[in-house]
């Protein structure tokens, strides 16, 4: 909540009260609501007497008119509402507001009155992604995984981890800027559970619920002790030695793919 006061020439005091709601993290804006009231401390009655002026919040103008006429030093409501603020892109929003009071005119409260102030809402962090997708995988310990962004402030980043244990009790970490990429150095031949969450300068999503999925085991060779990778096997092409990425027959007229 935040407040601008002002005092005219006289004796009437005002004040515009405003108060953020709570924020709609999938549209990316705040409620705001305000309140201008005013308290006249010598209390005269002034019949029929309007008092006009505009609140101006983030920009918005509201125009307003009060019938002055019970006598007392109650505090007045001369006018109140709401309006929906945007964010920024990146879930963050200072915002202006002011008012202006015209007095009440022929009496000795004529004399105007202003003021305004400034709020920071509640930053919003991105939601959480959505449609977490793993993808055709072609290389053994290499995983690619694509989601998309949810409605809402604008992601700058985000985190993904891979863990062979279900609970993410130390997972693999990667950062990638856009909604996609290949998760790599991955055990081959292993389930791992892979989840993604959204960030940017106003905090970060929760994780997405995760997916699972067995990578590639790829050629293996026992060692004595365990299996492990297999050596790349290799062929001269004429000019060096590359891996071997295709097995091949001699179909007794030239070497053909294996099937």
């Amino acid at each position: 909540m935040a407040e601008a006061d002002g005092h005219n020439s006289g004796t009437i005091a005002v004040s515009l009260t405003v108060t953020e709601g709570t924020p709609n993290a999938a549209g990316n804006y705040s409620p705001v609501m305000w309140v201008l009231r005013a308290a006249d401390s010598y209390g005269e009655s002034y019949s029929g007497s309007k008092v006009t002026g505009v609140v101006t919040i983030n920009g918005t103008t509201i125009g307003y008119s009060y019938a002055w006429s019970s006598p007392g030093t109650q505090t007045r409501t001369l006018a109140s509402g709401t309006i929906n603020v945007g964010h920024s892109a990146d879930g963050t929003k200072t915002i202006g507001f002011s008012f202006t009071f015209s007095g009440i005119p022929g009496t000795s409260n004529s004399g105007g009155a202003s003021g305004s102030s400034s709020m920071t809402l509640t930053h919003i962090p991105p939601q959480t992604p959505t449609g977490l997708t793993i993808g055709t995988q072609t290389t053994p310990g290499s995983v690619p995984v694509s989601w998309s962004a949810a409605a809402g402030s604008t992601p700058s980043s985000y985190t993904i981890r891979a863990d062979d244990d279900p609970a993410f009790g130390s997972p693999l970490t990667f950062t990638s800027s856009t909604p996609s990429m290949t998760l790599t150095g991955l055990e081959k031949g292993t389930t791992y559970y892979i989840d993604v969450r959204a960030t940017n300068s106003s905090g970060s999503s929760a994780y997405t619920a995760s997916q699972s999925v067995l990578t590639l085991a790829g050629a293996k060779r026992w060692d004595g002790t365990d299996w492990v990778a297999a050596p790349t096997f290799k062929r001269w092409n004429g000019n060096s030695w590359v891996p071997v990425t295709t097995a091949k027959r001699w179909d007794s007229t030239a070497w053909v793919n294996l099937t």
